[in-house]
């Protein structure tokens, strides 16, 4: 009776926890974000703007509405409170000034180099807006990561762009790709 009643205590302290001791995170790639199919593709040949003339207006009332469709992107809504490991790069939303060093809690991860400071951003599909657990030092721009942390289907506004996805970062890695390069070769 005595192992029962322990059983189940460590039972209801294990469930409460805000992330699953021990748990293995699923890794996951920027594709895995997009709902099954919804492809660019589709999209750009949803609106046939090879119809028209470039200055012509109903094209680009077409490309309005193209892009519009583009930023609210659907999100893969299995992946919604699962614990995912997401490689990418890091714009940080805002620094916080350090005797040491520059620190950030929130940022957007992205799946390019530059996207949403020197291009317009990706569809929010594309987009993880990250509140980490505890402060990172602010990374160089072109280092990539991997963070792991309970993701949600959840659209955020930025001033920099809408992500369609929210994740509680549990942990951050610089990302190792001499592994890549090596199988590459």
């Amino acid at each position: 009776m005595k192992k029962l009643f322990i059983s189940i205590v460590m039972l209801a302290i294990l469930t409460a926890c805000e992330e699953p001791v021990n748990s293995e995170s699923l890794q996951v790639t920027w594709e895995d974000l997009i709902q099954k199919g919804f492809t660019p593709e589709a999209l750009i040949s949803k609106y046939q703007l090879d119809t028209y003339e470039m200055g012509d207006p109903r094209r680009i009332l077409l490309i309005q509405a193209l892009e519009e469709e583009w930023s609210s992107a659907p999100v893969n809504e299995e992946l919604d409170n699962k614990k995912i490991t997401l490689t990418g790069f890091i714009v940080p939303l805002e620094i916080e000034p350090n005797i040491d060093s520059p620190t950030v809690t929130e940022f957007l991860l992205v799946p390019f180099l530059g996207a949403c400071i020197h291009v317009p951003p990706p569809p929010a599909n594309q987009l993880v807006y990250v509140k980490m657990r505890s402060p990172i030092a602010l990374p160089n721009d072109d280092e990539a990561f991997s963070v792991t942390g309970i993701i949600e289907t959840e659209p955020v506004n930025s001033e920099l762009a809408e992500a369609g996805y929210i994740m509680k970062g549990v942990s951050l890695e610089k990302f190792n790709n001499e592994a890549l390069s090596l199988n590459a070769g």
